[in-house]
């Protein structure tokens, strides 16, 4: 039971990953790239890590030189993968946007069909990585940017909520499934979490739909969400 609350905790984690750089190229593609909201994004996440070495300083933990350093700058050495290809990524948004724009709509569908099939298709069931997390966002960012650009209008996207939540029951039970088997097949074990992983095909479709669904609502402006929702990357880097 504990394992099963762990891997609901964490694939919801790796679900949120995908709805926040969904929602971020949502509005991105149609804003300009600013400097200053680059130079903040960067002090910001710099801010953290220092605040956070301080704290374990002062607690008693010591830090050597590459450590202190590596806490100054925790962008380029990676210190938080979200942080450092999120950042990356809205440096690139100015000139993803160009592309995006230069494109056709069937260009630009034919673009995220290939980008699928090669960040999300073939890890998925060949367990063939070809391609970096940096990758990965460009193609939610992709895929947000069409959702903003052109209509939806297959009936199916109605019942995007539904379709979401059941994708994601899905990627935890197979996840479960997997560990049970496991306890017989030891390999069921090895491969649990093929279906759950942050860009499994399931996972994907579960978080597009998620994000369509939750788009079409009718939610009324609230302070209270806004203000929650400006919190959420400063709690994702303490934690």
């Amino acid at each position: 039971m504990n394992s099963v609350f762990i891997q609901f905790l964490s694939y919801g984690g790796q679900l949120g990953v995908n709805l926040f750089v969904l929602i971020s190229g949502y509005f991105l593609v149609k804003n300009e790239f600013k400097v200053k909201k680059a130079v903040k994004l960067w002090m910001d996440i710099s801010i953290y890590a220092i605040i956070i070495m301080l704290i374990f300083a002062i607690a008693g933990t010591d830090f050597n030189f590459f450590e202190v350093v590596k806490n100054i700058f925790p962008i380029p050495y990676n210190m938080w993968w979200f942080a450092t290809s999120y950042f990356m990524m809205y440096l690139l948004s100015g000139y993803i946007n160009k592309l995006i724009c230069a494109l056709s709509k069937r260009e630009l569908d034919h673009l995220i069909l290939l980008l699928i099939v090669i960040c999300s298709i073939l890890p998925t069931f060949m367990a063939a990585r070809m391609t970096s997390t940096l990758m990965w966002f460009f193609l939610l960012y992709i895929i947000a940017a069409r959702i903003r650009l052109y209509a939806l209008t297959n009936k199916v996207f109605d019942h995007s909520l539904m379709i979401g939540a059941i994708g994601y029951v899905f990627c935890l039970g197979s996840c479960v499934l997997f560990d049970i088997i496991g306890t017989k097949i030891a390999i069921f074990s090895d491969y649990a979490t093929y279906f759950a992983r942050i860009d499994s095909i399931t996972m994907l479709f579960c978080s597009i739909f998620l994000f369509i669904g939750f788009k079409n609502l009718n939610i009324k402006h609230s302070k209270v969400i806004n203000t929650i929702a400006a919190t959420t990357f400063g709690v994702y880097l303490l934690h």
